[in-house]
């Protein structure tokens, strides 16, 4: 059964936009409810003692007076703080993903909780066989969320080259750091990399990264499409939409990759893509930056082939070996 409850609510002090819209994505992903955010030069007494604000997650000015006296206001309101400061660094890369642990533990700590538990709560099928060789895949869809571009790096880094089918990967992101990924995926990868665009063409030998900022579908011949409307819920791109879009072309012809990341988006279009005789691959949580996503795969899926991203890129190449 999944299942996910908030672990706390808290407020952001924070006077840079982009930065607040980035801590309060972490702490949503973490289970925490962000109840308010105020810039720094806007912080006044009454609203720091604001009803329901368990704690403040208080991004400093530079200015050291400035500093100190938003830490005297703090004190003087009598509340919870934590005083955060996020460094220049790439937002997909593992530097990202040790800030976000970090952060996390300590809000945890700030809140007097225990050392959470995983954020999907599931009950593991009893026993999973290997997948049979994908003698009939014509399109992999590789799927992440928070923590995933460093595993699917290590996937196509580790993938056999000449493998006879397109890859098209979905990951959550903002929409001006999608070139930037692909640049960083592109290093030491027997693939192309490119972001897709409606008209285009999914190709074997060729990565197709799925735009954040409209909503693409397949069609029949690999053709993308821009179908007129927007993703679907909180998160861009929509995971469940983009399987299930290849679902619908590709059936028991299409498999996917869920890498790591929070929640549970891809999980439930992984399992109808199952359902319709397609393959499932999840990352293991060990080597996951956060297992939510490959977790809730391995409870909604039953025959789902889990491993590092370099074990699972080492099954596939050798299932097509063998094919």
């Amino acid at each position: 059964m999944i299942q996910k409850a908030a672990r706390g609510q808290v407020g952001l002090l924070c006077e840079e936009e982009p930065v607040s819209d980035s801590l309060s994505e972490v702490l949503h992903h973490g289970g925490f409810r962000v109840l308010s955010t105020l810039p720094v030069s806007g912080a006044a007494l009454p609203d720091l003692q604001a009803d329901g604000v368990e704690a403040w997650i208080v991004v400093p000015p530079n200015d050291a007076a400035a500093a100190a006296q938003l830490e005297a206001l703090l004190k003087r309101a009598g509340v919870r703080y934590h005083l955060e400061s996020q460094g220049e660094m790439e937002l997909f890369g593992e530097a990202f993903i040790r800030w976000q642990d970090r952060l996390l533990q300590d809000v945890t700590t700030l809140l007097g909780q225990p050392k959470p538990e995983p954020e999907i709560v599931y009950t593991r099928p009893a026993a999973r066989p290997q997948c049979a060789a994908p003698d009939g895949l014509e399109i992999l869809v590789l799927a992440s969320s928070l923590g995933g571009p460093p595993a699917v790096k290590a996937f196509l880094d580790g993938l056999r080259p000449g493998l006879p089918f397109p890859l098209l990967y979905a990951q959550h992101i903002e929409p001006e750091q999608l070139e930037s990924l692909a640049r960083v995926l592109a290093r030491h990868s027997h693939y192309q990399l490119r972001i897709g665009q409606a008209g285009d063409v999914v190709t074997p030998g060729v990565v197709t990264l799925v735009p954040v900022a409209e909503r693409l579908d397949v069609t029949g011949g690999g053709i993308l499409r821009n179908p007129g409307c927007p993703w679907s819920g909180p998160y861009r791109p929509c995971l469940d939409e983009v399987i299930d879009a290849v679902t619908a072309v590709y059936g028991a012809r299409a498999g996917v990759v869920v890498f790591s990341g929070m929640g549970d988006d891809g999980s439930r279009a992984a399992a109808r893509l199952e359902r319709s005789g397609g393959r499932v691959w999840a990352q293991d949580a060990a080597s996951s930056g956060c297992s939510s996503m490959p977790d809730a795969t391995r409870a909604y899926c039953q025959r789902p082939y889990s491993g590092p991203p370099t074990a699972l890129a080492s099954n596939l190449s050798l299932l097509y070996a063998r094919a």
